[in-house]
Parts: structure tokens; C-alpha cells; sequence
């Protein structure tokens, strides 16, 4: 993991650096266990510092050292590594500085947190880089799509566009604009076999024009989450459009890797539902799963069930440890005496035991910090998930109390792309570029995240058949049976009589064979379907689900809900110069 909490962004050599790190589960984030956790500096070329290696046990979580510069160490970026001895953990991460002088002054200029970057003076961009996400993953021909894109300089640095999106006869399809650090969502209908490409209006001097992916035609599967940022506590509520009715389809939230619920109906088009919403889905979830989800859709017409729409969505968590610090003067002197009365209570305002970690730093030096940085709970609970955290400007901001934030958090996990969580390999795990083991946290590290199981159907739509037709028999009375029979064998009766008299040469005309031969087909017609029952009843039949069953499966992580772990700089005991104590 990489951590996101620095009290000191840089040291000088010589100094002493005192780190901790924080381990929860996976689900849940919490600290149902004390782990082993070793520590470790590298150095900028990645070669382990001499003697830097801690090693202890967790204690509530958290674990915690210290380490003391060598006087001649070169400036550079340095790393602390936190590992599990026992792989319980995937490595956590944190860079700091080493600089033998003055720490560096704010450059005039800098952007504010938040910001989207603006071209130069000159309004030159020497290249831009946008992408388009269709919501779900693919572009549908034919069906309104939702498309989130984001948009980036040559140097990863979110830029403010305007512009069109034109067919290839250059007709207006949809305009777009980003809203928050580059990126932007529009909606558009698709045409099977044209190509849609960007013409921009800002900046005027790039003259790229990107493209759209292709739009695929077939039995396509649009999800459509409205604004994916969903309450403590409310299902998830949103809405699945199909080409094709009758396709049985399961809806699966997955947080943490850990499988929260999943729901199971059959598509109906717009034409067979009316001008609403075609498939509306409300997915109930435990009031204690929050954070990141990832929604998927499965079609269960294939053996494995094939994922065919996905997006990231975020329910805020229910849970909350507010912690009350009564602060006199803002700032103290060294060597001044403090004493910081401290009350912890939960969402409801009541007393809870919480364990606490105090560090006193040097008041000059915050907000020096050379990179993005983001809060603990920020970390645990959206950091974990996203791709670079690290390209963020702010990513507290997403989880604030700001208006804008919700919409702002929602082109964020719009922007993550599609199907890279499901078809991720051991082998795609921790790529350079691609969010490292972040990724790998979303399943069981190594193994793809597999289809939710839905049990066979089909005994349970024969069981419904049969009562439905034993009802239907007992409800049926005596004559009533008696008179359908009579029409069904009555029609046919006819019909022989009239071929009978044809055979022993008795004249019969059209007169006679044009009434019979339809009073026949009448009572035929009409027998059948009231000895039919499911026809007579003109219902839609039921769809079957194909059988699957998840193969047992080596889930050590998820069985023993493997935890994360972040590192910060922090503060530690030190009772023997190769050992330390934590806690």
C-alpha cells in the first residue's frame, strides 16, 4: 500500500526518523489481530540502509519504530518499507525526503489543492491526453450511454477542455466539459458502424482530436448508477438496460474483495416496459458494508456466468469515531508542559475505547510535504481502491463535506476503467503503472474474483408448473371439462362426417365443407387452448438460470480477511538499539 500520512516531509542526516504503520483487515477495517510487521529504509537506488531493519508485533493495529540518519547520508528520496514476515500483508510504502539544507521555500505560483491545471500564458500544450470510460465498459449501439473521460497533460496533470464530440460526417453527437480535475461525464447514443472523435474549443492551440471506442452491437447491457455515490445505510438503486428481453442477469457488489450482496432478475426491453426505466434494481446491503464496491453484471446464459457491465460506486461508511481534543493555544514552545484532554465517541454521539497515537512536530515544517498526502480514514476507506492515489491533488477532498464532493468522487470512480479488477492475473499483479498491489486487494491476491453462485432453477420452475396445472384441474368443474371436450371432439367429429360423405360419393359443395371445415378448426383451436393451461393463461414463461457453482477455491485472504496496512511517520519507544518496542 502506499502510504498517504507524513508528520515531517523531510529530514536532515543525522536526524531520527520515527515512523508507524497501521494494519486492518481487509473487510471491515479493523484490528481483529496483532500481526508481525517489519520495518526497513531504502535508499534512492532501492539497497536497504545498514541496520534499518525492525522488527516487532502489532499492538491494537498499529506498529511503530524509529531509525537514526547516518550524519554523511546523500540528499534523495528515501523509502520506509513495512513488511509482513508472514505475507499476511502486501508491502506498505512511504517516501521522504533526505536534504542537507534549508527545507525548500513554496514556489509563487503553486496551484491550490483542488484545482485543475491551466495551460501557460502562451495557452501552449504540447500534448493532451484524454480517455473515455463508458459506464459499464462498453459503448451500445442503438441505447443512450453515459461516457466519463478524463483529461490530462503530457506530464499527468489534470486540464480544463471544452469541445464537441462529432460523427464522421463531423455532425454534432454531444458536448463536453470537465467539472473537477480534468474530468467530465456526457451522455450519448451511439450509431452501429460510426466512429465519434473530440473536436475541442479549449485549449484552442491542441489540435488532437481524440476518439471514441468503437460502439458494439449485439445484445448489449447498459448499467446506469445515476450519481454512484449512494448514503449509509440505502441500497444500492440503479438501472440496467438490455437490447434483448428475457436474459437472465444477476447484480453482484463485491467490497474489499469480500462478495455483499447480489441480485437476480430478467431483463425486459424499453418497448415491453413502457418509456420508464427498463429494469430497475435495488440491491439491499448490510448497514455495516461501506467504501468502495465494485458492481458487476453477470449473464448467466453462459457456463461460467459472463461479466458484461461493470463500474466502482461508494456507499459511505455508518460507522464513525469522532474524537474531541480540547486544544488551548494552537502552537507551544519547547519544552512547555501540555496537557490535551481527549474524548473519543462514536456516529451516535456515545462513548467509545479507541487507540490513539500522538506525535508533536515541528509547526514550521507542515505543509511542506513534497507530494499529495491524504488523511487515515481517507486512505483506508477510497485510497486503497484507486488506481494512483498519488496523482490526486487532494484526495480527502472526495470524502468531504463539500457540495461538489459527491460529484467529484463519482467521475473519480467513473474514471477507473473497466473489467481491470475481475480479469486481473498474478501475473498483472503489482505491473509497474498499473496501481501495484492496490489492486490486488479487491480479491484474493492471485486468484480472479469468480461469478456469484445462483442455485439451478429449473426444479423450482417445474414444482411452479405443476401446482400451477393441478389448480387449474381442480378448478375446473365437470361440465365445464365435459363442454371443452365436447367442442374439441365435436369440431373433429365434424369433419369426418363431411369426409365420410365425400367418400360415399353424397354431393357436399363448397356449401357444406366451407362451414364444417371452419366450425372444426373453431372447436379445435378452442379445445386446445382451454385444456391448455399455460397457454390459456397467456403469461410470459419463467427464464431459467444456468446451474453454477463456484469450484472450491484456495481463499486463504479471503477466509482469514487478510489485512492492509498503512505507514506513517509517527513516534516510537526505544529500549534497545536493536530492538523496539511497539504499540
Amino acid at each position: 500500500a502506499t502510504p498517504c500520512i507524513s508528520d515531517k516531509p523531510w529530514y536532515r542526516p543525522g536526524e531520527t526518523v520515527r515512523y508507524r504503520s497501521l494494519t486492518l483487515s481487509r473487510f471491515g477495517l479493523s484490528a481483529d489481530r496483532e500481526v508481525p510487521v517489519r520495518f526497513e529504509m531504502l535508499d534512492p537506488g532501492g539497497s536497504a540502509l545498514e541496520g534499518s531493519s525492525r522488527e516487532g508485533i502489532t499492538e491494537h493495529g498499529v506498529g511503530c519504530g524509529e531509525f537514526d540518519l547516518a550524519p554523511e547520508l546523500p540528499d534523495g528520496t528515501y523509502t520506509l518499507v513495512a513488511h509482513s514476515p508472514d505475507g499476511r500483508f502486501p508491502d506498505g510504502r512511504l517516501a521522504f525526503s533526505v536534504r542537507g539544507g534549508r527545507a525548500p521555500a513554496s514556489k509563487a505560483g503553486d496551484r491550490a489543492a483542488g484545482s485543475s491545471a491551466a495551460t501557460s500564458a502562451s495557452g501552449n500544450l504540447a500534448k493532451l491526453d484524454v480517455r473515455f470510460y463508458p459506464e459499464g465498459g462498453d459503448l451500445i449501439a442503438g441505447i443512450e450511454n453515459r461516457v466519463y473521460f478524463v483529461a490530462r497533460d503530457a506530464s499527468g496533470k489534470p486540464v480544463r477542455l471544452a469541445g464537441r464530440v462529432v460523427d464522421g460526417h463531423g455532425r454534432p453527437a454531444a458536448l463536453i466539459e470537465t467539472t473537477y480535475e480534468g474530468m467530465g461525464l456526457f451522455p450519448i447514443e451511439p450509431v452501429l458502424g460510426e466512429r465519434y472523435r473530440l473536436v475541442l474549443d479549449a485549449p484552442k492551440d491542441v489540435k488532437d482530436e481524440p476518439t471514441l471506442p468503437p460502439a458494439v452491437a449485439g445484445a448489449g447491457i447498459v448499467l446506469t448508477t445515476g450519481q454512484g455515490v449512494f448514503e449509509a445505510g440505502r441500497p444500492l438503486e440503479f438501472n440496467v438496460r438490455a437490447k434483448e428481453a428475457g436474459r437472465p442477469l444477476v447484480a453482484a457488489a463485491w467490497c474489499c474483495g469480500v462478495p455483499v450482496g447480489q441480485q437476480a432478475f430478467v431483463t425486459q426491453t424499453q418497448a415491453s416496459s413502457g418509456p420508464t426505466d427498463a429494469n430497475p434494481v435495488t440491491l439491499a446491503l448490510d448497514d455495516r458494508v461501506g467504501g468502495v464496491i465494485r458492481l458487476t453484471i453477470y449473464d448467466f446464459r453462459a457456463a461460467p456466468p459472463k461479466p458484461v457491465a461493470e463500474r466502482l460506486v461508494f456507499r459511505r461508511p455508518g460507522r464513525r469515531w469522532n474524537v474531541h481534543v480540547d486544544v488551548g493555544p494552537r502552537s507551544y514552545s519547547p519544552g512547555s508542559t501540555v496537557e490535551l484532554p481527549i474524548r473519543v465517541t462514536d456516529e451516535a454521539g456515545n462513548p467509545a475505547r479507541a487507540a490513539l497515537g500522538l506525535a508533536v512536530v515541528d509547526g514550521a515544517l507542515v505543509g511542506q510535504a513534497g507530494g499529495p498526502t491524504a488523511s487515515m480514514p481517507t486512505y483506508f476507506v477510497l485510497g486503497i481502491d484507486i488506481q494512483r492515489p498519488g496523482d490526486l491533488e487532494n484526495l480527502d477532498f472526495y470524502l468531504s463535506e463539500d457540495p461538489k464532493a459527491a460529484k467529484a468522487l463519482d467521475l473519480l470512480l467513473g474514471t477507473q476503467g473497466w473489467r481491470r479488477f475481475a480479469e486481473k492475473t498474478s501475473e498483472d499483479f503489482g505491473k509497474p503503472g498499473d496501481g501495484g498491489d492496490r489492486t490486488a486487494r479487491l480479491a484474493v491476491p492471485g486468484e480472479p474474483p469468480e461469478p456469484p453462485t445462483v442455485l439451478d432453477n429449473l426444479a423450482e420452475l417445474r414444482s411452479r408448473y405443476q401446482e400451477g396445472l393441478e389448480t387449474d384441474r381442480a378448478q375446473r368443474g365437470r361440465v365445464l371439462n365435459f363442454l371443452m371436450a365436447l367442442a374439441f371432439f365435436g369440431g373433429l367429429g365434424l369433419v369426418w362426417f363431411v369426409a365420410m360423405l365425400s367418400l360415399l360419393n353424397v354431393p357436399c359443395g363448397a356449401r357444406l365443407w366451407g362451414p364444417a371445415i371452419g366450425t372444426a378448426v373453431v372447436c379445435v383451436l378452442v379445445g386446445a387452448a382451454v385444456l391448455n393451461p399455460p397457454r390459456r393463461a397467456g403469461t410470459v414463461p419463467p427464464v431459467a438460470f444456468a446451474s453454477f457453482q463456484n469450484p472450491l477455491r484456495k481463499a486463504r485472504g479471503l477466509l482469514e480477511n487478510k489485512p492492509v496496512t498503512h505507514v506513517a511517520s509517527g513516534s516510537a519507544i526505544r529500549r534497545d538499539p536493536k530492538k523496539v518496542e511497539v504499540g
